[in-house]
């Protein structure tokens, strides 16, 4: 008998998915754990597998579409079930009006209405002439390219590429904003010494690699900083809700990692308690998670403090926001020589730039300038890294 394989939920925020392509076409053979088609969320890009060995019998939802979820995607079974799922299983076509039914798909109307186009008149190029985003695509470039005329003389109207804007960018647009709008943030900027730091690195490297197979960075030894402190500040390590404020026992550290078309915050949970070694392990295997599109929804939820950094990028400094519904964001900067006054003497050093951003509705400026101060002594010693 034919089962289908449906859009899967993947965290409690979660409604629905994008299918962003199929790996698979009717008539196909598929086998149990066999990537099928691959989804877009808010959160994260995936691909969703095979829950059943069979003929891939129909293909209920096409690439573009925005699926609800616990709905087929599509359905597989025997040979010879598939006249009988078309007879059944055909979608019924998207109607504007009793007396005009169009077909088109979720994310090419949604497009539609963004751009006030009137795609009743629009030729599909999908299955049975359903409009698809392709088609709106083409459509807002022929009315782009319609001459204009003017006073002296005619010109070509500069043409531009479409694209939607995915679910995640709409997601950061939409929290980020509501950080700036509703949170009033705080700044403190610290600048560290960090040779102690770049030789630490360099004695903890080998043994990084040899136990856990992967390079240690100066990110991981920032992390593990940033965890011992935040244990100390425990009005930091808070977040505020309705009118309470909650304070964390435990440090479930984000680290913001870039990834294609966006950003995401995998979390390491009671990272207080974990060693620079067990940190950074932790730390390579949720980045690389991240970018390949494999966080789960435990891996990036409850965070009580973000650390962004741009060192790689050579940013000398520079301000972040708040990840909400959190109460402080660190920002690093990039690790670059300058002058610096030792011991009333001017010497070249590896200057490193913190900017940390706090919300000043349940954080003091002297709560805060304390924490900043706490991190640039850590930092700029290396005695911690036994604890």
């Amino acid at each position: 008998m034919a089962v289908s394989i449906n859009m899967p939920k993947l965290g409690l925020q979660m409604h629905s998915g994008l299918i962003t392509e199929w790996y698979v076409k009717e008539g196909d053979k598929v086998e149990i754990g066999m990537p099928v088609f691959a989804i877009e969320t808010d959160k994260l890009v995936t691909d969703v597998e095979a829950t059943a060995t069979g003929i891939v019998l129909k293909i209920v939802a096409q690439a573009g579409e925005e699926i609800e979820i616990t709905k087929p995607c599509c359905y597989v079974g025997e040979e010879g079930e598939a006249l009988r799922l078309e007879e059944t299983q055909s979608p019924a076509p998207v109607k504007i009006s009793e007396k005009q039914p169009v077909s088109i798909t979720p994310l090419a109307k949604k497009m539609a209405k963004e751009y006030n186009v009137d795609y009743t008149n629009i030729k599909g190029s999908g299955a049975g002439g359903r409009i698809q985003k392709e088609d709106i695509l083409a459509f807002l470039d022929e009315r782009k390219s319609e001459p204009e005329i003017e006073c002296i003389e005619k010109r070509k109207p500069e043409v531009a590429e479409y694209r939607p804007v995915s679910a995640m960018r709409k997601t950061i647009g939409k929290r980020l904003a509501e950080s700036k709008r509703e949170i009033p943030h705080v700044y403190f900027q610290n600048e560290v010494d960090a040779t102690q730091l770049l030789h630490a690195k360099k004695i903890f490297s080998d043994r990084a690699l040899l136990k856990n197979g992967n390079k240690l960075t100066i990110n991981h030894f920032i992390l593990k900083c940033t965890a011992f402190v935040l244990a100390e500040f425990r009005d930091i390590n808070a977040r505020l809700s309705d009118d309470r404020i909650a304070y964390f026992p435990h440090v479930n550290l984000g680290m913001a990692v870039s990834v294609q078309n966006g950003l995401l915050v995998p979390v390491i949970r009671n990272a207080e308690e974990k060693s620079l070694l067990e940190i950074s392990k932790e730390a390579f295997e949720l980045a690389k998670k991240a970018r390949d599109g494999k966080l789960m929804p435990e891996e990036y939820e409850d965070g009580t403090f973000t650390v962004s950094n741009l060192g790689a990028a050579g940013i000398d400094g520079f301000q972040a926001i708040i990840n909400p519904p959190e109460a402080g964001i660190l920002a690093i900067g990039a690790i670059k020589e300058k002058p610096a006054v030792i011991d009333g003497q001017i010497v070249i050093r590896p200057m490193m730039t913190l900017t940390g951003s706090f919300d000043h509705r349940l954080i003091d400026g002297e709560t805060a300038a304390k924490f900043m101060a706490r991190i640039s002594e850590v930092l700029e010693e290396v005695a911690w890294l036994a604890l």
